[in-house]
Order: C-alpha cells, then sequence, then structure tokens
C-alpha cells in the first residue's frame, strides 16, 4: 500500500472474530493482515453481530479514537442483511436478537421481539436496502474521520441478492415495489476501491458449508471437526490473500 498505517480495525461477525480457528488467532484473518503490514490489529468483531451492529461498533472507536483515526485502515466483513440488533431498554443495552447475548431476556420475550421485526420491518428487500445505506454510512464515516476502508462480504449474498432484487423488478407490476428500486439510485457508489464485490469470502470457499459437507466440497477451508461452518487456518489463509491482493491494487 502506498499509505502508511498504524492500526488496522476490524469488525463483523463471528468469521471476522475467528471463530473457525479454534483461539489460534495468530491464524485469523485480521492477525494475517496485520502482520503482513506491521499494524496494531484491533478486533472488535463478535459472533452473531449484523451490520447494524458494525456501524455502531465502528462509529464508536472512531468517534473515541479521534488521535488515531487518520492513521487506522478498517476492514469490514459484511455478514447476513437479514440480523439486526435492538436496543433492550430493561438491560439499557443492544441485543444481537437472541437471548444468549444478553443476561436474564428469556427465548419467550425475544420471540415476541422477532415476531414484530419481521411482521413489521421485514426480512428480504428491506434488509437490503438497509445494508446500502450502512455501507454509504461505513464509507462516509471512515472519510469524515481521515481513515482508510475495505469492506467485503463474508457471508449473507448482499451483491447477488441486489442484482437479483433488480432483475425482478421488470416483471412486476407493483408501483411500490418499483420505485424501491436499486436501479433508481446511482448503485457504482459502492463499487469502487472501497468495496471488495467480486464474491464473498463465503463463496470463495464455495459456498455454505451446511448445505455441503456430505457432497466434493471445499470442507478443508472449514472447521469441519466442530461442524460449525467456519473457516479454519487455510479458510482464513485463502481470503487473506485476496484481501491483500486487492489491498495491494486499491490503496
Amino acid at each position: 500500500m502506498k499509505r502508511k498505517f498504524k492500526y488496522l480495525l476490524s469488525c463483523g461477525c463471528s468469521w471476522m472474530q475467528g471463530y473457525g480457528v479454534e483461539g489460534k488467532l495468530k491464524h485469523r484473518l485480521s492477525n494475517i493482515i496485520s502482520d503482513k503490514y506491521e499494524l496494531e490489529n484491533i478486533n472488535i468483531s463478535e459472533g452473531g453481530a449484523s451490520n447494524e451492529f458494525t456501524l455502531r461498533k465502528i462509529t464508536e472507536w472512531l468517534s473515541n479514537n479521534r488521535d488515531k483515526a487518520k492513521e487506522t485502515f478498517i476492514l469490514i466483513g459484511l455478514t447476513e442483511p437479514t440480523r439486526y440488533e435492538y436496543w433492550l431498554e430493561s438491560q439499557k443495552q443492544y441485543s444481537k436478537g437472541h437471548p444468549g447475548s444478553v443476561p436474564h431476556i428469556t427465548w419467550e420475550e425475544h420471540r415476541k421481539f422477532a415476531e414484530f421485526h419481521l411482521l413489521n420491518v421485514g426480512m428480504d428487500m428491506p434488509q437490503l436496502w438497509k445494508t446500502y445505506q450502512i455501507i454509504i454510512q461505513l464509507k462516509s464515516i471512515s472519510k469524515y474521520f481521515g481513515s482508510e476502508i475495505l469492506i467485503f462480504e463474508s457471508l449473507g449474498g448482499f451483491n447477488k441478492q441486489m442484482l437479483k432484487f433488480n432483475k425482478e423488478l421488470d416483471n412486476s407490476v407493483d408501483n411500490w415495489f418499483r420505485q424501491t428500486s436499486f436501479s433508481d439510485m446511482d448503485i457504482d457508489f459502492i463499487f469502487d476501491k472501497n468495496y471488495y464485490g467480486e464474491t464473498s469470502w463465503e463463496d470463495a470457499l464455495g459456498g455454505q458449508y451446511n448445505q455441503h459437507e456430505k457432497d466434493d466440497f471445499n470442507v478443508k477451508y472449514y472447521n469441519h471437526e466442530n461442524n460449525d461452518g467456519h473457516p479454519n487456518k487455510l479458510g482464513n489463509e485463502f481470503w487473506s490473500k485476496k484481501i491483500i491482493e486487492h489491498m495491494e491494487k486499491k490503496f
């Protein structure tokens, strides 16, 4: 890279946190990249996190570390667009959408919120819009603080889903549906050097592990011993090479 940095700030879900390397974090994506460029590795990812979580945590970190922001390279692994977080007033903290993340919340309490979310928020097209907006916000906040940022998809297929949504518009007679089209906007905005949209990390490894674990599939890249569907050491090394190649060309 042409520009000099001191910090690598990474955020995302369990894939970015390094679940599949079984505690050997030196094999984690962010550690491999930070070691390559001799950067201080700051990984604020959490298992089960949503893209909303990522936007919130990156904004908090930059706001609280203004003195480091201009020397920080931000690496974002987008997760499934349908994930969400919400403020749990009774606990005065955020929940990732499952009770295990917040003490004393029951499955019944979470079920009620999940039903409300599905009915009133929606889990398909509205979530693609939400993800689109989050990408723009992440790029804007990093520019505001003087950081550099690279966004890619860990899993979830936002890019493919968005393109599929646009194709479906040609057959739609629903005026409201057509008015919400991505094609009405300059979607090229997100496909610049700040967005690695060639493929997702998951697709690069062969697809969803739980759909292929019994057939001829790149299981060597997954932590298949624990059957948890997260990239292992080889999976992290494979994707880190792709990201480093992109960083060398674009930054």
